[in-house]
């Protein structure tokens, strides 16, 4: 009944190859786009996956993708930057023999979990929750009238409404969100909800 961390010492990266350099080059870059779409579309199951895939797409002789694919629960902005530095560097050390030159990390993440456990025990936290409970408590669920039923299986097809937008008009979005101490992310967020 308690999320725990468990550590998989075993577990070794599987890295398929998709090797498109038989294609016609005319058709290698829409079997590419292909490809990347199918993993793109790829959904995770938080109960059984790794969380993350990787694949590598062989176009020609000297020349390779490497696609990779994480759910957002186990990486972020901030945390991928860092993995794309460290590939980069064991990518870079491998084409010389040489081993990978990698940062020491200063924490582990379970010293991070622990601290962060520390912090959601404490008492601040406690009200916090409450005051969020309590306010979100009345929030019911946005309904919008569908023009057919929702699927089962949740999947990001969709379709792209394109809306221009003026420099005069994006310049007044971003002087409001500088007003409100915002991101113009936020702005537009709440923009689109309110149109909701």
């Amino acid at each position: 009944g308690e999320p725990v961390q468990i550590f998989d010492p075993g577990f070794v990266v599987d890295v398929p190859v998709v090797d498109l350099s038989a294609l016609p080059e005319v058709h290698r870059q829409r079997a590419l786009e292909m490809v990347c779409r199918a993993e793109a579309d790829r959904v995770f199951d938080l109960s059984t996956d790794h969380l993350f895939h990787i694949a590598q797409v062989r176009v020609a002789d000297d020349c390779s993708y490497l696609l990779w694919n994480t759910h957002h629960i186990v990486s972020d902005g901030w945390s991928s930057a860092i993995f794309l530095r460290e590939l980069l560097e064991c990518f870079r050390a491998a084409s010389l023999h040489e081993p990978p030159r990698l940062p020491e990390l200063e924490i582990q993440y379970s010293d991070f979990v622990y601290w962060q456990q520390e912090r959601l025990e404490s008492p601040e936290i406690a009200d916090s929750l409450r005051w969020w409970q309590r306010n979100l408590s009345t929030l019911t669920t946005l309904r919008l009238p569908l023009d057919r039923p929702r699927t089962p299986r949740r999947s990001m097809s969709g379709d792209v409404v394109a809306i221009g937008m003026t420099d005069e008009r994006m310049a007044q979005l971003q002087t409001l969100a500088q007003k409100q101490g915002c991101t113009l992310f936020s702005v537009l967020l709440a923009v689109f909800k309110v149109l909701l």
